[in-house]
């Protein structure tokens, strides 16, 4: 057995961990607006009440969901103030 055999697979990163656990699946969400992250949210948390998503994951998607909704919520307003200000 020669030392690739026994190498751990690489990632863009380095070598993959062996954790002895199935790859995570990876699931792809549109994040554009207010509501596709509500919508990311409440599928993020089917997932983790189905037992399919450890809560730590959870929280940690969620906190970056609604960081991503209040930059959008505010990239909004600012875009309808602008808008405002125009016609004033």
């Amino acid at each position: 057995m020669s030392a690739a055999d026994t190498a751990s697979p690489q990632n863009k990163w380095g070598p993959a961990a062996d954790t002895g656990k199935p790859p995570k699946k990876v699931v792809r969400l549109p994040l554009d607006t207010s509501r596709d992250c509500q919508r990311a949210l409440a599928k993020l948390i089917r997932r983790a009440l189905a037992g399919e998503m450890e809560t730590s994951d959870l929280s940690r998607y969620a906190n970056a969901i609604m960081v991503l909704a209040r930059l959008i919520e505010g990239g909004q307003l600012e875009d309808r103030i602008a808008a405002l200000e125009a016609r004033a």
